[in-house]
C-alpha cells in the first residue's frame, strides 16, 4: 500500500521536490529509526541534484506562469550550515 501511495504522490504532485521529500523522509524512517535508549541516533548525509527548470515550474504552479514577481517567492541557499535566505529574484542576480 505505501507503494502505491508513493507512486499517487509522484505521479499528481505538481511540485516534485515534496514528492522527493516525502519519499527520502519515508525511507529515512525505515531505515534510522527514532533513537531509544538502546538505539544511538545516527547522523546521515545525502546529497541531491535536481534538474530544475524555473519557466516549466512557474507555468505549473501559478496562475501568472513565467511573469511571476520573483521577488515575491522565497529561496533558501547552501548547505544547511551556512544556509541563507532570499528571494528567488536575488538569487539570480
Amino acid at each position: 500500500m505505501v507503494a502505491e501511495i508513493d507512486r499517487a504522490v509522484d505521479r499528481y504532485c505538481s511540485d516534485k521536490l515534496v514528492a522527493i521529500s516525502l519519499r527520502v523522509g519515508h525511507s529515512l524512517r525505515r531505515r534510522y529509526p527514532e533513537p531509544t535508549a538502546s538505539h544511538k541516533a545516527q547522523i546521515v548525509t545525502a546529497t541531491f541534484s535536481v534538474d530544475w527548470n524555473l519557466g516549466d515550474y512557474l507555468r505549473r504552479n501559478y496562475d501568472d506562469g513565467v511573469s511571476k514577481n520573483l521577488g515575491s517567492m522565497g529561496a533558501v541557499t547552501d548547505e544547511l550550515s551556512g544556509a541563507q535566505y532570499c528571494t528567488v529574484a536575488q538569487y539570480f542576480k
